[in-house]
């Protein structure tokens, strides 16, 4: 199925790069070769000088030379992999990476992260082999210094030992028990332990924190400095290409071409109409002066992203099928009732009359008492308690909220709305799972019903998010979410690797099987006594579970000493690097990616305030 899917893409590919291709041809020739044309350019010669004056250009284009090979060569083996799994009959150990290795491939989002994160192993490697030598420096002495004792017999009685010990000390899953037997004879000993943690966890690993934070947001700030100036050199010799008499200025009919060209072979850009291009010239047009100079050009990208409404689409069916109605008074009273901020409190106070129902129906289990809900919600409304009446009657307004909203706005507009997507979506399932109770012959859904219902409260935020300080705090969300699903897709595809690579290392090995000789090695390890018995790496999904719970720090020693039982020491570098690249790299990207979030919205806001006052 995967090798049909790759190859149904690739002949995809093909066709619309055939396509591409041919209107490329078309479009040169319709305005690139004819007399009467006014565009007449050379975009190849104009890439090569880019790919020259621009080394952002040059480097993108060698990367995704790379990344294209990888792909090939990716998909080479994963194909020679399966068909020696059909003629042989071999298993395929090494299949998940080829097919990580192609989605990276595509992920635009994972390629990025991989080159932040390769940029800032060499800011941190040197604190890195600093956190090294200070845990080699302690394990020596805590080796020779608890020698003949019972802290020696469990912890440090070799060096290896005692570094492995003092590495989990670094991640505090087991401090203050590792020192507890030493400490509770003498407490002279306590000194080795809160020095070793004052200059490993408190400084030595917040010093990690700062450099990733730096480095993360100097990186941020090279790529988008980098990209505003590749975008002004392209504008600049588009403008150049299209000024071929060097007046400055571009005419009207110069631009209304490129419209033309932009439509016939640049296929990712919607579709520009020749009431839009007129508009869209209008927009850049700032002087009126019927010609366009560079600086004006400059915002051409702008306005081609922009998304035009028409009338009739962001008005919705009524509009179009309904004229009469839609152009009559009391429409348009209905449409500014809805739209008016009354109608918005009006809502909210339903919101809290909803939450306050909510709660008195979850009352007696916020006591603590045991409620058996009704099985007989039917569809027949006389076996309907008064509390489903009332959770019922909720669900009846907010659709009806809606779908007027809906009617006034237009489905494209309600949605591109974050606050209606997120009131619209919770409505939605709260309609489908009450569809769901409500069948004939669905005994003990009740309480589906009720927990969806609870979930409607969350629609209070929108509330809370009126208020100025927790406004800057959703903004700030609001902004992390736009750039989180870079880290995301990194941290899953880091996650996938290492739990292929756990498959491959230690698949099918944690066991309760009494026949199987792993299982008596299980017998009484921290794992065992934990009944961690289901966080191992027997299939992909327990994996990446033993994985998120290594990524979350706590209990994680536990996991560890379970599969170092079954497999030997040799384990530990697995959890070692993994804590090392996720843990300690990417977690912090994700602190760092906070922190900018925050303090961009810090200083908007602190802008905006000053705008404010000053006028």
């Amino acid at each position: 199925l995967f090798l049909s899917f790759i190859l149904f893409h690739f002949v995809l590919n093909l066709g619309v790069n055939g396509i591409k291709i041919y209107n490329f041809f078309i479009t040169r020739i319709n305005f690139g070769t004819s007399s009467n044309s006014p565009l007449d350019f050379k975009p190849r010669s104009i890439m090569e000088n880019l790919e020259e004056e621009n080394p952002l250009v040059k480097r993108n284009r060698q990367l995704a030379f790379i990344f294209r090979l990888s792909r090939v060569l990716a998909f080479v083996a994963l194909s020679l992999g399966i068909l020696r799994y059909i003629s042989l009959g071999k298993t395929r150990h090494f299949s998940p990476f080829f097919r990580i290795i192609i989605f990276i491939t595509y992920s635009k989002e994972a390629q990025r992260e991989i080159a932040e994160v390769i940029l800032l192993m060499s800011k941190v490697i040197s604190i890195l082999f600093l956190l090294l030598i200070v845990i080699t420096f302690y394990a020596w002495m805590g080796t020779a210094l608890f020698n003949d004792s019972l802290e020696g017999f469990d912890s440090f009685s070799n060096l290896t030992e005692s570094a492995w010990t003092l590495w989990i000390c670094v991640t505090t899953a087991n401090y203050p028990d590792v020192m507890m037997p030493a400490y509770n004879k003498s407490r002279v000993t306590a000194l080795y332990f809160v020095s070793f943690m004052l200059i490993t966890f408190f400084f030595l690993m917040n010093l990690i924190l700062a450099s990733v934070v730096n480095a993360y947001r100097y990186s941020n700030d090279e790529i988008d400095e980098h990209i505003e100036t590749t975008k002004l050199q392209y504008l600049k010799y588009a403008f150049q290409v299209l000024d071929k008499d060097d007046l400055g200025l571009i005419s009207r009919d110069k631009v209304m071409a490129l419209f033309s060209a932009i439509n016939n072979f640049c296929v990712k850009l919607p579709y520009i109409s020749d009431d839009e291009a007129n508009l869209l010239f209008a927009i850049l047009d700032n002087d009126k002066s019927n010609t366009i100079d560079m600086e004006e050009f400059k915002k051409i990208g702008w306005v081609l992203l922009l998304d035009i409404d028409e009338f009739s689409s962001s008005q919705g069916i009524l509009t179009r099928c309904f004229p009469r109605i839609f152009n009559s008074t009391q429409y348009k009273k209905f449409s500014n009732m809805i739209l008016s901020k009354k109608f918005d409190i009006f809502i909210d106070i339903i919101l809290f009359l909803n939450a306050f129902v909510v709660i008195l129906q979850s009352y007696p289990q916020l006591l603590g008492h045991i409620i058996i809900y009704d099985s007989s919600l039917r569809k027949n409304w006389d076996q309907i308690s008064d509390w489903n009446h009332l959770d019922l009657t909720f669900t009846a307004f907010f659709f009806v909220e809606m779908t007027c909203k809906i009617i006034v706005l237009g489905i494209k507009k309600y949605w591109s709305n974050p606050r209606n997507f997120f009131d619209g979506i919770i409505t939605l399932i709260t309609i489908t799972a009450t569809s769901y109770a409500l069948m004939e012959g669905k005994k003990d859904k009740a309480e589906i019903l009720h927990f969806i219902v609870m979930g409607r409260v969350l629609r209070l935020l929108r509330v809370l998010f009126a208020v100025e300080q927790f406004e800057n705090v959703g903004n700030v969300i609001t902004s992390v979410l736009d750039d989180a699903w870079r880290i995301i897709v990194f941290l899953m595809c880091v996650m996938y690797i290492f739990a292929a690579a756990g498959m491959y290392y230690y698949g099918g090995l944690i066991t309760r099987d009494p026949s199987s000789p792993l299982s008596y090695l299980l017998k009484g390890t921290d794992f065992a006594n934990s009944c961690y018995w289901a966080n191992n790496f027997n299939d992909m999904l327990s994996g990446i579970n033993v994985l998120f719970n290594l990524l979350v720090v706590n209990n994680w020693t536990e996991m560890a000493d379970g599969i170092q039982a079954v497999s030997g020491s040799t384990s530990k570098l697995f959890f070692l690097a993994f804590h090392i690249l996720v843990v300690i790299i990417v977690n912090n990207c994700v602190i760092a990616l906070i922190i900018d979030s925050f303090l961009d919205e810090w200083e908007y806001q602190k802008k905006k305030k000053s705008c404010q006052q000053e006028e």
